[in-house]
């Protein structure tokens, strides 16, 4: 069986310069995506016709 290791796990403190703002970045993009697609995904279901007379019918 071979030996596999696991990378090695460094605190974003102990990173240099530009190693931290790649990290940044990457983490605020998928941030923002998952927010961005949760805006859409919430405007699609909000103007869906079976949404609204789902809606209006129980009041």
């Amino acid at each position: 069986m071979e030996n596999i290791q696991q990378p090695q796990m460094v605190p974003v403190s102990h990173l240099v310069q530009e190693e931290k703002v790649a990290f940044y970045k990457n983490t605020y993009t998928h941030v923002a995506g998952g927010v961005l697609a949760f805006i859409i995904a919430e405007f699609i279901l909000l103007q869906s016709t079976a949404l609204k007379s789902f809606y209006w019918n129980n009041e």
